[in-house]
């Protein structure tokens, strides 16, 4: 079993070879991972893995990878969450929109029931494929909203009385945030 201490240096090993583009020594690294690792070592890595292999293979490779990694991810966790994000995302990209849209409900549960973390991205998506909340969504959506909320320390609380609106402002403020970092960099 690797300890905390070889997965960080592994974990930089990979981080630095795919920035670089050199994938396969990156893939290399994961592989002692998935050898040695620890449940949540090992679904982290099958997460960079399918986030290395969606631009350069089928988007099926890539989802492979997430969904096999959902068995190591505990329930409301981060991880998991960003699991079903990226296969939400990959079905949307083949125009697999109802399964999509389920696994970003996924996500949405995942956000709304789990650790401190924001669904804001998660949110948009769920408009952009859906066009409108539907009644019986407007406990999960308000739950995820008032949450990012709190989590990206926004003033005041949204207004869930028109949630279509709380979404928008959480999108246009992380926007903004991204931009002036950008700005200032």
């Amino acid at each position: 079993m690797l300890t905390d201490d070889e997965f960080d240096d592994i974990r930089q090993k990979a981080t630095v070879a795919w920035h670089r583009g050199d994938i396969a020594r990156a893939l290399a690294e994961i592989e002692k991972v998935l050898g040695e690792g620890t449940s949540d070592m090992k679904g982290e890595c099958l997460l960079y893995r399918g986030m290395m292999r969606q631009s350069g293979e089928p988007l099926s490779e890539a989802r492979q990878d997430w969904s096999e990694a959902l068995q190591y991810a505990g329930e409301g966790t981060f991880l998991r969450f960003q699991l079903e994000q990226h296969v939400g995302d990959s079905l949307e990209r083949e125009g697999l929109f109802q399964e999509a849209f389920a696994w970003y409900r996924k996500a949405l549960k995942t956000c709304s029931e789990g650790e401190e973390f924001s669904g804001h991205q998660i949110l948009s998506a769920y408009l952009r494929l859906n066009g409108r909340i539907d009644p019986g969504d407007e406990p999960l959506i308000a739950s995820v909203a008032v949450k990012s909320w709190r989590v990206l320390e926004l003033p005041g609380a949204p207004d869930l009385s028109y949630l279509r609106s709380a979404i928008e402002e959480l999108a246009v403020t992380v926007s903004n945030r991204v931009e002036t970092i950008v700005r200032a960099t």
